[in-house]
């Protein structure tokens, strides 16, 4: 007979669009001397791009260095080294860009290049810090994929044959091939990669040209976290391919394979 089953289906927040085709079946032929069984399957998963995309993500946990502790207050039962915190942002970047030295350190940009006051958050360090409310604030791992868009397809089948009483022969093969596709990380410049804005750039906002040529700044250092920029794509593949032929005897108590 033959048997088959389809389904599909979607998240509770309407992605993750996913469908799987299974197709199994056998026949016997001359007498059951010969017997074929085969089966199929196809599924296909859109996935979930990254973790943003679920409120909840927000509320994850993180460590981060406490910068209470220096030399003069030392890391103690009362002041740990590390805290943990509730949703750990990145204090050097933004997703409009932060300016990270000079007199303008501190500035952030909205869409259209308009610069405004960046709003920091708790336990700020030279790259951390937790409880910002800016929208543009950085948190890395809410970019993550939360579950990679996957396919993958297979197919088996066994094929056996009675030559006489006692002695069987059979061929067998199966064919798998699974894919992958998700993005890595987007592209981000902070600390040593971070963009270096010269005041003749001529994407600058004119009103931080003027605060530069006010305070003789050259240039500053601006932290960016570029989405918007192409986004490193992994896209494996595996393939399985597997072949058996054999026999199967059995004479009195004795039993061959």
């Amino acid at each position: 007979g033959i048997k088959g089953v389809v389904q599909t289906g979607v998240s509770q927040y309407g992605d993750n669009e996913n469908w799987k085709v299974t197709l199994a079946g056998g026949q016997g032929f001359f007498d059951d001397r010969l017997q074929v069984i085969a089966s199929f399957e196809h599924y296909d998963s859109a996935g979930v791009e990254t973790a943003n995309q679920r409120d909840w993500a927000s509320r994850g946990r993180g460590i981060i260095v406490n910068p209470a502790v220096t030399p003069a207050n030392p890391a103690s039962p009362t002041n740990p080294a590390r805290l943990v915190v509730v949703n750990p942002l990145a204090s050097n970047a933004s997703y409009g860009g932060l300016i990270t030295n000079t007199a303008l350190a501190g500035t952030t940009f909205d869409p259209g290049g308009i610069p405004r006051a960046f709003q920091y958050g708790q336990f700020r360090t030279g790259t951390t810090m937790a409880g910002s409310t800016d929208p543009t604030a950085y948190n890395p791992n809410l970019e993550l994929v939360l579950q990679a868009a996957q396919e993958r397809t297979a197919g088996f089948t066994h094929i056996r044959y009675e030559l006489f009483e006692g002695l069987d022969i059979y061929v067998e093969g199966l064919l798998a091939q699974s894919k992958v596709l998700y993005n890595s990380l987007p592209t981000f410049e902070l600390s040593q990669t971070a963009f270096t804005i010269f005041r003749d750039n001529a994407f600058l906002p004119e009103s931080s040209r003027q605060q530069m040529i006010a305070g003789n700044i050259q240039s500053f250092s601006l932290g960016r976290v570029s989405p918007d920029f192409a986004i490193p794509t992994l896209d494996g593949e595996s393939n399985t391919w597997r072949w058996v032929v054999g026999a199967e005897g059995h004479c009195g108590g004795h039993r061959t394979d």
